[in-house]
């Protein structure tokens, strides 16, 4: 039986749902900083976000490669959204995840004060140790492999086999599977080789990982 000492647990679209409408906010913000700050053409906004998307992880990290940006103005600007409208206390969720006595790390692509806000407006905020986020990671994103070796050092060298990770992206949970990392996919219930279980919602981690992690 696996030992599981330590929760990673993505942020946007794995406490919450990705159907909640807040992630198209935030491309929407995304598109318009392209436009406005870096004077990049409407037409060719979606197209190149998607790109850099695909190789670079995150937009971030692709912007920095072609344009001198300040990081700090970039999150702020794309998280400058009214989270209380789409988000709201979830005392279930508050339940499920105070029932395991693991550890539990917010580890995210994202940067601290939005996790912050948001885990507040969730009333998560003071069930994690910490956040491991954009700065801690140097703005290298998942799934760069390095960012897992990163981050299970910054947990207390945690060894991969010790530590969970739940995602709702499968690109995010490969490398964890790879490198020995139980995995747990969020917001799917079919199967998939990078995914050692799946839940349609993180409540549902509690009943699961006792069984799933044998």
């Amino acid at each position: 039986m696996k030992n599981i000492t330590t929760l990673l647990i993505d942020l946007d679209g794995t406490v919450y749902s990705k159907h909640n409408g807040l992630w198209e906010e935030m491309t929407l913000r995304i598109d318009a900083y392209m436009h406005g700050r870096l004077g990049i053409p409407k037409a060719e906004i979606e197209p190149l976000r998607n790109r850099l998307y695909r190789q670079y992880g995150s937009t971030l990290r692709g912007l920095q490669s072609l344009f001198p940006i300040n990081p700090a103005h970039y999150l702020e600007y794309v998280h400058d959204l009214p989270l209380h409208d789409y988000l709201a206390p979830d005392p279930d969720l508050r339940a499920a995840l105070a029932a395991l006595p693991q550890p539990k790390w917010i580890f995210t692509n994202s940067d601290r004060l939005h996790s912050q806000r948001v885990l507040s407006l969730l009333g998560l905020e003071d069930l994690f140790e910490g956040i491991l986020d954009v700065w801690a990671m140097d703005f290298i994103p998942k799934p760069d492999p390095l960012v897992y070796r990163r981050a299970l050092q910054l947990v207390g060298k945690v060894p991969a086999r010790q530590c969970l990770f739940a995602d709702d992206t499968i690109k995010n949970l490969t490398p964890a599977r790879h490198m020995g990392l139980t995995t747990a996919w969020v917001g799917e219930t079919s199967s998939h080789p990078s995914a050692s279980f799946s839940v349609e919602t993180l409540h549902q981690l509690p009943e699961l990982l006792p069984i799933l992690v044998q």
